[in-house]
């Protein structure tokens, strides 16, 4: 055999090699989920809000007493718009010492629903460590 077709056929077998490897994993990343019962999912932070709530229904739940709300829109949008009652204000800065007097009451939350107003536009660093305090969550629908 010439040394050109050695190579081509030493080429068709590192091809083979790599094609039947690739099936071999994707055959194993679907069959060891079905046999193991672990499934990937996203982080949770990673997860939008699944529940969402109508902006005039959060006020009601939050004025009688049933659910809190946190606005973390910018401070110019809450005055124009503000929330009625009481709304709770969180810093932008997740390291901020801010955190440390209201820790305990984010942590009391535990069990009551909180409605969470985001800003139009993008998104406000405060959501991903109101996240970790593993709160119920729900997403206002600021649209009339």
């Amino acid at each position: 055999m010439s040394s050109s077709a050695k190579a081509h056929q030493a080429t068709f077998s590192l091809w083979l090699k790599a094609l039947l490897t690739w099936f071999g994993l994707v055959a194993f990343a679907i069959i060891m989920p079905l046999l193991s019962g672990l499934h990937a999912r996203l982080l949770e932070p990673i997860q939008p809000l699944r529940q969402k709530i109508n902006f005039n229904k959060a006020v009601e739940h939050s004025l009688s007493g049933q659910a809190v709300i946190v606005d973390l829109r910018p401070a110019e949008t809450r005055i124009q718009k503000p929330v009625p009652g009481s709304a709770i204000l969180l810093p932008k800065k997740p390291n901020s010492p801010e955190w440390d007097a209201l820790a305990p009451l984010l942590e009391s939350l535990k069990g009551t629903p909180v409605y969470v107003i985001f800003p139009k536009k993008g998104d406000h660093p405060a959501h991903f460590k109101l996240m970790s305090y593993q709160l119920e969550l729900w997403s206002v629908d600021m649209t009339p």
